[in-house]
């Protein structure tokens, strides 16, 4: 089929000229422009008038209107050659006005107006003024004394320096002295500076109350800014840079030479930027200690108290720590807000370990790595930790971690739920890579884990068979909505940007780093969450309403109800299922007893043409054993003379037991070419290139050799004229099927398969639609209430606060609060506003209504 050919569309843009002005000046008229509830009353006006029309264009609406044809819209690519193009005619102009401005215009001070020969001008106060060598010095001896200043001199600029004090202290008090301090200021510069303290507060504690960080708890030599620190915090938690290039980059920006960087790098290093990290987190977040008020890193929309909630299992083996790192002197700082501590994770790995917990299973899916004991082992022989195993919710929010020191075992996820649910009254959905192992683990090992339901998430479910993601996958299972259960692989991909870094720490430090790096990435999904919600209840609409019309379109065109749909639903799992787990025929002993004299006979044949004399004495000894046990049957079952080939008993037995050979092999290609078909109509929905398409054609490939083995077992057995080709073994409706008992049994419609794989599929995204939307809606209104809860926290603390005298630390605490407190606040008043738009423009009715009712029922209402 030839291509559509491209229709391209021309924009009308509508003018205002003035006729009789040739300079013909215009102003861009929105002709399709929606009124406002205002505006609808006035339609004339919404004609003539536009709201960023200069008045003198727009001043009349006799104006004569002249319509003119424009260019069509500009394409990304037009709109790039354009842009370089005008970069390209000003280049020179640009390298002009900066060779202009390095050399002070002006030979007199902006303030004396005295002429100068060696002009000072400041690079940070606006406009650079020009002032005497006086004149500077006065200028920003108070509150400018840590501006850059250059002087002009000779015919080429050097740094201006001047005594720079720094004060303190806010009283008069006899035990003032003085101190010279280097101070690396906000912009990264370096300045020597005389500091002014008292001994009524340590000097630690006098520089943070002014802005700055001491380098050192005792006795400080030099001190940084405290938003030079705050930028440093940015840029290693958003660019994942090690404090080492960060230094680096102010040899860049702010001009230091190599001694200052490797000074100030030494200094961030010795204890002195984790310190201020820690601290810049407890003012922050948590101003009072031993309070109810959340910490930043709780999910708004989770249940806290029952209901249920989601929760994604995984490991990442790429966040390790050398052996060679060092050891600690305290504990993580953040003690184990995220990560489990690491004695406690030892011993439960050694107890689970010595108790039997990692029997390998051959009968298992795939043949995984993650939690077995036995092909687990340690990537290298000088790594402390191995990884990191951790857990986050459908939002992305990470719960809980720990550090591994072996491969994935199943001790670690065992610990982990272990964790989660210790005093929670939440029924979690488990989302684990190995579900399916995980599954059987939990049924034998963990009994108080039973009520845990488990599924596999949707992209890493391909990588198991297909029985597996038919009874794990999110997208066939109940109460999952469209849960992907990938959220762990997207904090992967932010986390392991630190391994570079965290390889070379103490494990103190590497914990406390990896906590920021995970504080840092729940903060954005909190402060972003009503979006992020909004966005889910719109997905799930849409998928509902696609699917909804797809199986509208399978019911009229084949005339068949969502009811018949169902159970081509039923019967497709039980068929996909089926394979590996129908119970073998039980052997009577006269089956037995042939099967034993055919094993005789294999073997004495096998004797007359060795050569072998060690071979002979083996099989001598197997045709003895299976001697005493065909005397052994014969006497059993009062068999007087041995059966032969030729007697009417051997043969009948001999019959039966090919037929039941035969239809069990049948039964096994059977589920093989449902497999094959199932996987390859999943392959026909993806482009070549996407990963999840590679993973299905990998199992495709599988599935069609398994499926050729079966065929060439098949003719070699049983002879078949003619032989079975593949196409026809590979058609799971083909006659060569149609003798078996599950076969009769299903309906004589004449619907292909493609269309009822469609129509199930179409089914199961409808449910899950519908379940999301349920889903979004609770979690909306779980938000609005966690918002609700720590505001009224907050303001409990504060009225507490209140009733008794405050002093200056109170103060400041209070303002904290008041400050999260309004930060709460307006998350709320968005998210409402938001959920507003996003269910009341749906359902058709007051979304604070739903939001704010106690009744779950008139939640499930709304959407159904």
């Amino acid at each position: 089929m030839p291509p559509k050919p491209k229709i391209r569309q021309r924009k009308l843009q509508f003018f205002h000229t003035r006729v009789c002005d040739h300079r013909s000046e215009r102003a861009t008229f929105d002709y399709f422009k929606q009124p406002s509830t205002e505006e609808a009353s006035d339609g004339e006006r919404n004609r003539t008038d536009h709201p960023t029309a200069p008045p003198d264009v727009l001043d009349s609406a006799e104006t004569p209107l002249v319509v003119e044809a424009v260019k069509p819209t500009q394409t990304f690519r037009s709109r790039k050659a354009d842009s370089v193009k005008a970069w390209q005619n000003i280049r020179s102009k640009l390298r002009s006005a900066y060779y202009q401005s390095i050399v002070p215009t002006s030979e007199e001070c902006d303030i004396c107006h005295e002429e100068i020969p060696n002009p000072v001008f400041c690079c940070d106060c606006s406009s650079q003024p020009v002032f005497c060598e006086d004149c500077a010095v006065q200028s920003h001896h108070q509150n400018a004394q840590f501006h850059k200043l250059l002087q002009y001199k000779d015919g080429t600029r050097c740094r201006f320096e001047f005594r720079r004090e720094l004060s303190t202290t806010t009283h008069n008090c006899d035990e003032q002295y003085m101190k010279s301090m280097t101070i690396f200021e906000r912009n990264g510069s370096s300045f020597s500076c005389q500091v002014t303290f008292c001994r009524c507060l340590t000097e630690m504690e006098s520089l943070v109350k002014f802005g700055y960080w001491p380098s050192s708890p005792v006795d400080p030599a030099n001190a940084i800014s405290m938003n030079l620190l705050q930028w440093m915090t940015g840029s290693l938690l958003e660019t994942n840079s090690s404090v080492k290039s960060i230094c680096q980059s102010l040899k860049v920006s702010a001009g230091l030479n190599d001694g200052e960087v490797t000074y100030l790098y030494r200094t961030l290093t010795n204890e002195t930027f984790e310190e201020y990290r820690h601290f810049r987190f407890c003012v922050s977040n948590t101003p009072l200690e031993s309070t109810d008020i959340d910490d930043g890193a709780s999910c708004p929309a989770c249940p806290k108290e029952g209901g249920e909630a989601f929760i994604s299992l995984d490991a990442n083996f790429g966040l390790v720590r050398k052996k060679n790192s060092g050891s600690s002197n305290e504990p993580p700082k953040h003690a184990s807000r995220y990560f489990i501590e690491q004695n406690i994770v030892d011993s439960f790995v050694e107890a689970y370990d010595a108790d039997g917990a990692y029997r390998e299973d051959d009968k298992e899916c795939s043949n995984f790595q993650a939690a077995s004991a036995v092909r687990a082992k340690n990537k290298a022989a000088n790594l402390d930790a191995t990884g990191v195993f951790g857990s986050a919710c459908r939002h992305g929010i990470p719960h809980i971690f720990l550090s591994m020191c072996h491969g994935e075992r199943y001790a670690y996820p065992a610990l982990l739920l272990k964790t989660l649910v210790e005093g929670c009254s939440v029924h979690y959905h488990v989302i684990y890579d190995i579900a399916c192992k995980f599954d059987g683990h939990i049924q034998k090992r963990m009994p108080w884990l039973s009520g845990f339901d488990v599924a596999l998430p949707v992209f890493h479910a391909y990588g198991h068979k297909l029985p597996c993601q038919i009874l794990y996958s999110t997208r066939w299972k109940t109460n999952y909505g469209l849960t992907d259960g990938e959220c762990m692989e997207r904090l992967w991909s932010y986390l392991r940007k630190f391994s570079h870094v965290t390889k070379e720490m103490t494990p103190s430090h590497r914990i406390d780093l990896l906590s920021d790096a995970l504080f840092h990435f729940a903060s954005g999904k909190i402060a972003n969450i009503g979006n992020a919600l909004c966005m889910s209840l719109q997905k799930g609409r849409d998928v509902a309403n696609q699917s909804q019309c797809q199986l509208q379109q399978v019911c009229s065109s084949h005339n068949v109800s969502v009811e018949a749909i169902k159970q081509w639903r039923q019967e497709a799992k039980d068929q996909l299922t089926q394979h590996g787990k129908s119970k073998r025929h039980k052997q009577g002993w006269k089956e037995t007893y042939v099967i034993k004299l055919q094993y005789h006979q294999h073997l004495c044949t096998e004797i007359l043409l060795c050569e072998d004399q060690e071979q002979v004495m083996l099989l001598n000894s197997h045709i003895r054993q299976v001697l005493n046990e065909l005397r052994a049957i014969e006497e059993k079952n009062g068999i007087s003379s041995r059966w032969t080939c030729d007697s009417s008993e051997y043969i009948e037995v001999e019959v039966a037991l090919r037929s039941q050979k035969m239809k069990m092999l049948k039964e096994k290609m059977r589920c093989q070419a449902v497999e094959y078909s199932y996987l390859k109509e999943i392959s026909r929905k993806y482009s070549d290139g996407q990963a999840i398409a590679q993973r299905v054609s990998r199992q495709l490939i599988r599935a069609s050799r398994s499926l050729k083995k079966s065929i060439t077992t098949y003719n070699e057995e049983f002879l078949p004229q003619p032989p079975i080709p593949y196409t026809q073994a590979a058609d799971p409706s083909n006659e060569f099927y149609h003798h078996l008992h599950e076969m009769q049994q299903q309906s004589s419609d004449m619907i292909p398969a493609r269309v009822k794989q469609n129509a199930v599929d179409a089914l199961n995204m409808n449910e899950r639609g519908l379940e999301e939307q349920r889903l979004v809606t609770t979690e909306m209104k779980n938000s609005i209430n966690f918002f609700k809860q720590q505001i009224e926290r907050i303001e409990s603390q504060l009225s507490r606060l209140n009733t008794v005298a405050m002093q200056e630390e109170e103060n400041g605490i209070c303002c904290l609060l008041r400050e999260k407190a309004a930060y709460y606040k307006k998350l709320m008043e968005t998210c409402s506003e938001q959920f507003r738009r996003a269910i009341g423009g749906y359902i058709g009715i007051d979304a604070n209504e739903v939001l704010l009712s106690d009744d779950d029922e008139d939640l499930d209402e709304t959407i159904d």
